[in-house]
């Protein structure tokens, strides 16, 4: 079984961003460079057999939108009874909220909350769900930024000794231009 999910990639000069603003607080696992993304809609375990057929899905979704571009909102702390986060919240999109909707639908994996687009920066241990380090780490000083979306990708993610790997396994261009890995 393969984990996967459907990612936007974040462009290098914004990941150089984040990098230098994360720098701030040297001592937290922040998330690497190479796994920062926008999940657009996790799908969970799938056979590999099932990846073909996932991909002609994609394919014809992507066929479907334009280029859209994504606009910085904020950086966050999210708390909830499980884990703690520092996000960087994106403005509300309507091209990113359809195209989410439209994958849950074709995919038939319906998420259990409703869609937040964000970029996971660092998920904090659990002992630190009550105190003030969330709050405190949620003001790392990242630019405003946007970013133009042309394109998602199917990702999938392995666990490693540090967290989570996450690669790109297939792009799809909007237009329903298919680019190899």
């Amino acid at each position: 079984m393969i984990r996967l999910f459907v990612a936007i990639p974040i462009p290098a000069a914004v990941k150089k961003q984040i990098g230098t603003a994360c720098a701030v607080f040297p001592a937290e696992k922040w998330t690497p460079a190479t796994n920062l993304h926008l999940t657009v809609h996790f799908i969970g375990n799938l056979h590999p057999d099932e990846i073909a057929p996932l991909s002609a899905k994609l394919s014809a979704i992507t066929l479907q939108f334009d280029p859209f571009t994504l606009f910085f909102k904020e950086v966050c702390a999210i708390s909830n009874h499980k884990k703690s986060m520092i996000w960087i919240r994106m403005q509300h999109s309507e091209p990113l909220e359809m195209l989410a909707s439209i994958i849950a639908e074709v995919t038939g994996s319906e998420p259990d909350f409703s869609f937040t687009p964000h970029i996971t920066l660092l998920r904090l241990p659990k002992d630190t769900n009550h105190n003030k380090k969330p709050n405190l780490l949620s003001k790392i000083p990242v630019q405003p930024f946007e970013m133009e979306v042309k394109q998602v990708e199917l990702w999938d993610s392995v666990p490693v000794k540090e967290g989570r790997k996450y690669t790109c396994l297939q792009k799809f261009l909007f237009g329903g231009v298919k680019n190899a890995p």
